[in-house]
């Protein structure tokens, strides 16, 4: 089933939450069509809270326990303007099973963030929302779709002063 509201379709994507939403992804991600997380939800307190912003597709990572995993899958397929979207955790996950049919893929994991064409589709690791890795900063992406356009990625850099 496609699902295309007007016509573009803005995705808010994050993932490596870990239990912790910065206040200011929720004027990031404010008027968003949809939301994906890419694992490490951290709590289903979490997904409450995303859900009171727009529809949200999640998958479970490495870090969240049984509370978080019997509520989840470790994969997602989503149609979104005519797109195909594989959502995973680990990237090395989906270099395994990735199906070529589906032309975007969503990961999580390093907590750094990726966005790249890939013999396996567009590739985007929105980072860590909450807890990045070294000296980089939080980060989450915004995906804008529309029928029969090329896709377009942003990553937005958080302040977690805000």
């Amino acid at each position: 089933m496609t699902v295309c509201n007007g016509e573009t379709m803005k995705i808010g994507i994050l993932a490596d939450t870990h239990g912790n939403l910065p206040q200011q992804l929720f004027s990031v991600f404010s008027g968003m069509d949809h939301l994906i997380h890419a694992g490490d939800v951290g709590s289903m307190d979490v997904l409450a809270e995303l859900t009171a912003i727009a529809p949200v597709t999640a998958v479970y990572g490495n870090c969240d326990d049984f509370s978080v995993r019997r509520h989840l899958q470790s994969t997602a397929v989503l149609e979104l303007c005519g797109f195909h979207l594989q959502i995973y955790h680990y990237v090395d996950v989906f270099r395994e099973y990735a199906d070529p049919a589906h032309e975007i893929i969503i990961f999580g994991h390093t907590h750094h963030s990726e966005i790249r064409k890939s013999p396996y589709g567009l590739l985007i690791n929105p980072g860590s929302a909450s807890k990045p890795r070294g000296q980089a900063n939080p980060t989450v992406a915004v995906l804008s779709l529309a029928v029969g356009k090329t896709p377009k990625v942003q990553l937005v850099t958080l302040n977690l002063n805000h």
